[in-house]
């Protein structure tokens, strides 16, 4: 009886640590989950709100950082979509934080 209370109460922990370590990254898959011409509401459902929001135009930026990365990668990660009207016309991802060398397309 002790030895099944002790590993629900294990199995409950596991499950807490687990759905907490969940929210400190975005899984690769997710990330290549991520499709031209999707929605921002689609992105969002996704990956979740955004860090970081730039616009200037027409063209809308979001950026998302993970300090952990992945389970398996636990460098920090950067991922960056550009919205067109809505919906995504690029991403980029890198490890660590800030800028990639790749310039913003031109506004059109």
């Amino acid at each position: 009886m002790i030895m099944r209370n002790i590993h629900a109460v294990l199995l409950f922990l596991v499950l807490i640590l687990s759905s907490s370590c969940a929210s400190y990254y975005v899984s690769g898959k997710k990330v290549m989950e991520v499709q031209k011409g999707m929605t921002q509401q689609e992105v969002r459902q996704l990956l979740g709100k955004p860090d970081y929001r730039r616009f200037e135009g027409d063209l809308e930026e979001w950026e998302f950082r993970r300090d952990k990365g992945t389970p398996l990668t636990p460098t920090p990660m950067t991922i960056i979509i550009q919205f067109m009207d809505g919906e995504v016309v690029s991403m980029d991802t890198f490890s660590g934080y800030g800028r990639s060398t790749l310039p913003l397309p031109p506004a059109i």
